[in-house]
Parts: C-alpha cells; sequence; structure tokens
C-alpha cells in the first residue's frame, strides 16, 4: 500500500523512538498480520524472550496505542491498532530479512499442526509463497488450492492454481516441473470450466497439453477432451466435433497405446492398463452423447449408447455407469419429444441413486435437476420442484453458475405450469441475471420467453411480443444453438401465436403455429397438435375466413393444457 510520505515518516518516526528489542518486536509481528497471538510471535521467534520480557515490552507498545491488547489470556492476543502501523513496520524489514522470517512462521505453523496442517492451509500457502523456500511455496499452493476448490472457494483456489502455475513458468522446464504444470493447469482448467469462464479454461488446458509428452496418450486424450468440452458448452459444435476426433486420434487403439505406455504404466497388470485406456474411450463417448443431446442428433446418439454399452459394463467407473445412466435419460427424453417419457423418469431416477449409493457427491447437484427435469415433463410438478430446488440449494453452495440457470429456468417453467404469475416473475428475473453472468444466452431466451408470459396473463401484449421477440432473437444469436431443439422454444412462441391473432396478424399467427409442429419440438397433446395441423392446412387452402376461428380454438385448448 502507498502511503503519503508525511503519514510514513510520522509512523517510522513513532517506531524509531522506541528502544532496539520493542522495534524488533512489532516488526517481527508484523510478519504474522495485523492480529497475532503472543505464543505465535514468541514460539516462531524465539529471541524475542524470554517470556517476561516479551511481555513487558508487548504492554509498552499496548500503552502506547500501538499494538493494544485484544484478547487477555489464556490466548493472548494483540492487535495493530492501525494497519498502516502494520504495513510501515513490515516495510522497514530488508526484503530478504522478510522472505527468513515468513518462512520460519511457516515452519512453526507446520510443526505446531503436528499431522493435520488442513486448518492452517491458507495461512502456510500465503507466508511460503513469500518465502524463497520454492518446494515449500508450490507444495502449499498447490495443497491450499485442492483444498478451496473441495469446498468451492472456486476464485480462492484459481487464485492459488495460477499463483503456482507463474512460479513454475519462471523457474525453468525440467521434466518434473512440466508434470506439476500440466497437473495445476488441468486442475484450473476445470475450475475455471465449472464457473463458465470457457475461454480462459481452454487457455489452461491448452497449456497444460503442451507440458505433457507424447508417450502419455490417456493425459493428452483426457486434456483434448477437456479442450473440446469447453467449445461444446461455448456452443460452438462444430469445432468440438473436431476436438472430439482429435482426443480419440490420440487415444488410437487400445493395443496400440498401450504399447505407447510410459514405464511406470506399463508396469502396472495388464488389465489394469487396458482399463484407464477404456475408461478414457468411455469418457470421450459420453461427453459427446452430451453434445448429442443438445443438437437432438438422435441417430448418433442411438448408435453411441449402443456402442459403449459393453464397455461401460466391462470397464466404466460408477460415475461412468451413472454418467451413461443420464445419457440414456437425455437420449429418452428427444426421442419421446418430452412428453411423458417415462423411460427417462426411470433412467435418471437410477443415475441418481447411482451417484448416491457409489457417494460421487460432485455429481449429485446435476443428477437431481435432471431428475427434476423429467419429473415437471411427466407432469408432475411438486416432486419437479422438490427436486429442482435441491439441486439449486447446491447449485448456490458450490457457484455452480451453469446449473443455476438451468434449475431456474425451470423452476420458472413448472411455476408458470401452476400458473402462479409473481413467483414466475421473481424467477425469471433471476433466471435471467444469472444467465447473463454465466454466458448462457439460451437461458437468458427462456427467461424473456417466461416474461412474455407474465405480460400475456396481465394484457400487456406489447410487452409480450417484445419478450417473445427478445427470446427468438437471443435463441437465433447464440453459436450453435437453434431454438427448435430447445426444449422450451414453446415458451416465447404462444404468447407471440395470441399476440399476433389478436391483432388479426394472421399470416405471422400461422408462422408461429407451425413452428411449433415441427419435429424437434416438444410434442404437444395429440389433441393440441391436430388442431394446429388443421389451421395450417386452413392456411395452405386459401380458407382464410376459418383460419383465425380455428386459431382461437387452438389458443383456448392452449390454455387448457397450461401452455398459456
Amino acid at each position: 500500500m502507498d502511503l503519503p510520505t508525511s503519514l510514513q515518516s510520522l509512523i517510522l518516526s513513532r517506531i524509531d523512538q522506541l528502544v532496539a528489542r520493542q522495534q524488533l518486536s512489532l516488526k517481527v509481528a508484523s510478519i504474522i498480520g495485523r492480529l497475532f497471538r503472543f505464543d505465535h510471535l514468541l514460539g516462531y521467534y524465539p529471541d524475542l524472550g524470554p517470556t517476561e520480557t516479551l511481555r513487558s515490552d508487548l504492554d509498552i507498545l499496548a500503552s502506547l496505542d500501538l499494538t493494544p491488547l485484544e484478547t487477555p489470556e489464556p490466548e493472548l492476543t494483540y492487535l495493530f491498532r492501525h494497519i498502516i502501523t502494520q504495513e510501515v513496520a513490515y516495510e522497514t524489514l530488508p526484503t530478504a530479512t522478510r522472505a527468513y522470517l515468513h518462512e520460519l512462521y511457516a515452519f512453526f505453523l507446520e510443526e505446531r499442526a503436528g499431522g493435520d496442517v488442513s486448518p492452517y492451509l491458507d495461512l502456510l500457502a500465503y507466508h511460503y509463497d513469500r518465502s524463497e523456500n520454492l518446494p515449500k511455496k508450490l507444495e502449499y499452493l498447490h495443497r491450499a488450492a485442492d483444498a478451496a476448490a473441495v469446498r468451492f472457494s472456486n476464485e480462492d483456489a484459481i487464485r492459488y492454481y495460477q499463483r503456482a502455475l507463474s512460479i513454475l513458468d519462471n523457474k525453468g522446464h525440467q521434466e518434473s516441473d512440466l508434470a506439476l504444470a500440466a497437473v495445476l493447469g488441468e486442475k484450473l482448467g476445470d475450475i475455471l470450466h465449472f464457473v463458465t469462464r470457457y475461454e480462459e479454461a481452454r487457455t489452461a488446458f491448452q497449456t497444460a497439453l503442451k507440458c505433457l509428452p507424447a508417450a502419455h496418450p490417456i493425459g493428452r486424450a483426457q486434456l483434448t477432451w477437456k479442450i473440446a468440452n469447453t467449445w461444446r458448452d461455448d456452443h460452438d459444435f462444430e469445432t468440438s466435433l473436431k476436438v472430439y476426433s482429435e482426443a480419440l486420434h490420440i487415444l488410437g487403439d487400445v493395443d496400440q497405446t498401450m504399447a505407447r505406455l510410459p514405464r511406470s504404466d506399463a508396469s502396472e497388470a495388464e488389465g489394469e492398463s487396458s482399463a484407464a485406456i477404456w475408461q478414457c474411450w468411455i469418457q470421450i463417448q459420453l461427453e459427446m452423447l452430451s453434445m448429442y443431446y443438445w443438437l437432438a442428433w438422435l441417430p448418433q446418439s442411438e448408435e453411441t449408447c449402443q456402442k459403449i454399452q459393453p464397455v461401460i459394463e466391462q470397464y466404466g467407473t460408477p460415475t461412468q455407469r451413472a454418467s451413461f445412466f443420464r445419457a440414456l435419460g437425455g437420449h429418452s427424453l428427444r426421442r419421446d419429444r418430452y412428453y411423458l417419457s417415462n423411460d427417462a423418469i426411470v433412467t435418471y431416477r437410477a443415475a441418481l441413486e447411482a451417484y448416491q449409493q457409489a457417494g460421487i457427491h460432485e455429481n449429485i447437484p446435476a443428477a437431481l435437476f435432471q431428475y427434476g427435469f423429467a419429473l415437471m415433463f411427466v407432469g408432475e410438478l411438486d416432486l419437479a420442484e422438490q427436486e429442482l430446488a435441491s439441486a439449486l440449494l447446491l447449485a448456490e453452495q458450490r457457484g455452480d453458475l451453469s446449473l443455476q440457470a438451468r434449475c431456474l429456468t425451470y423452476l420458472t417453467i413448472q411455476y408458470r405450469q401452476k400458473r402462479q404469475v409473481d413467483k414466475v416473475e421473481a424467477y425469471a428475473g433471476r433466471s435471467l441475471s444469472v444467465a447473463i453472468v454465466a454466458h448462457m444466452p439460451e437461458y437468458a431466451g427462456a427467461a424473456r420467453a417466461n416474461q412474455a408470459w407474465i405480460a400475456w396473463r396481465r394484457g400487456d401484449y406489447r410487452a409480450a411480443s417484445e419478450s417473445g421477440l427478445a427470446a427468438l432473437s437471443l435463441w437465433g444469436q447464440s453459436p450453435g444453438i437453434q431454438a427448435v431443439v430447445t426444449p422450451y422454444y414453446w415458451t416465447a412462441v404462444w404468447p407471440l401465436v395470441g399476440v399476433e391473432l389478436l391483432d388479426n396478424h394472421l399470416s405471422e399467427a400461422v408462422k408461429y403455429a407451425r413452428s411449433l409442429l415441427e419435429p424437434n419440438q416438444a410434442r404437444m397433446p395429440d389433441e393440441l397438435a391436430a388442431m394446429l395441423g388443421e389451421a395450417s392446412a386452413a392456411w395452405d387452402a386459401g380458407h382464410l375466413e376459418i383460419v383465425g376461428e380455428i386459431l382461437s380454438r387452438v389458443m383456448a385448448l392452449a390454455e387448457k393444457y397450461r401452455y398459456m
């Protein structure tokens, strides 16, 4: 912190007036922080003692209001009255001395912790990072980052990983450094992807990939499919397809890949090595299934599911087996066009139970969401609300913006189906805010679509039209996303049909009504679909005098089935 020269001079003058022993106590305490415990101060720098002498010095510093007593014994603690006093005392120490004292204090904390340093990881990372002990810097930055990631302190984890990587980048390019950089880079990429910072995640994975030699095909393939995921989740499906192909090419034929494994891997049991390769292959296929779902590519989805099922049964991890159930659920929903898809209910429930039974907690929030999502499509709205709300709570606790956007969107839709206008308004607003922060225009579009419905219900037809068109625009502008493959396209289109019909713009009303019959659209009740088809046929036949009457009956049915 840059201090005004006059203020800094005043503080220095007060410090200079102290006797040498008191000056030393003040400076050594500044290493610990603004708040410091007596036993820590004496413990890490015993030369300040004996105990009575240091206590006397601190009493004098307290009487001068430099470091007054904060907590009495038994946990005797002092506080720098003004943080600038601590900063000036700290800055008076030569750089090398500061580094030495930080290392001393960190070593003291390690010794004091005994076998469990977990409560001190942040402190150890902080102090060793300011020391010259390079191995300890890297060790504790890495451990603190991992611990932050586990507790979903995502920004802290990102900061620690980035700091460790910057140290390695300046250190050199020995083989061990490159291996550690690959590990750290992958972990950094994982968290950046989790918080929807896809471009940064991609850069982290690409940097990690450069650190892995060709002799590590499994690691290289894994980083490559993670790069593909960043393109997929950023809706650049064309690029993601190419990169998934690259990952499969790196992995190659299983027998050939086993022959290329490094000596340490090759020495493992042959079956174990084969399993690792197959598990990597399985994961690539599972990630591609997620993309096929988004694109509604049913033939590719069907073929992939059939291809990987026997391999999963033989080699798949518990997580992969549960994820396969999720993929089957998504395939069922797409195949059945989101209409009474009981197969999806069964498979999504099986996925959730598999994650729960295996204790795979990181996948449970998404599984809860998908189960609630499927329940909504079979009309189990109260159960759907429970599962979606549970998933949302976990997503908020973990900072998972992508999952928050999904949960909020479908909670909004099920409130819409319950005709709870005020709740729809509240949740649509939350959905829009989260979707914007998460860079998810498809869900921002869904929020605007639900705002169109609110305006319709309140008789504000101009606002209904504006919000509905804004939804279509957002979906149309989303790279790689076409509105016709979203399960919630109808949420914007039904209000637009209604507004155009009220304005007697029959051509526009028919255009929107026809779009609901597209084969990739969510399937409607047969009665409603038949009447939409009747309106479309009447328009094509030039029977304009009855189109409006048919569409009026369509809107009444849409109201009955809770689309409006």
